[in-house]
């Protein structure tokens, strides 16, 4: 292989978020559908904190999608959000083959007072940064 192919694709996998090493925090959920936070790797972002979110289903949705993990951007004092990063996984719990994987940072989108991203953002405004 070449070296630089293979710096690549490692850079590749430092970047990736990886749920086996992840420790997951359930927030929310119902019978269906559990919501987990990575509270324990927020990170300060270019625009404000990152962190990490799951959606695990307990069945998969008619693309075959069982579970996704998020990177939302925070921004904390104007109280808005946007999806930084995004993967689609067969599996549970952010395990199996990818289905989908999206890296372009969607547009700023305000948070509403009392909705569940309202919930996030002060969860994630207010803890430590890694």
């Amino acid at each position: 292989m070449k070296p630089l192919l293979l710096l690549t694709l490692l850079l590749l996998l430092l970047l990736e978020p990886l749920p086996a090493l992840a420790e997951w925090t359930r927030m929310d959920g119902n019978a269906t559908t559990t919501i987990y936070i990575d509270i324990g790797a927020i990170r300060k972002g270019p625009e404000g904190r990152q962190a990490a979110f799951m959606m695990d289903r307990s069945t998969p949705d008619n693309e075959g999608v069982r579970s996704m993990i998020d990177v939302y951007e925070f921004d904390c004092a104007g109280k808005r959000v946007r999806s930084v990063q995004s993967t689609d996984f067969k599996g549970a719990m952010g395990t199996g083959a990818i289905v989908s994987a999206n890296r372009t940072p969607l547009e700023w989108s305000d948070v509403l007072p009392g909705t569940r991203l309202d919930v996030s953002l002060r969860s994630v405004c207010k803890a430590p940064l890694k």
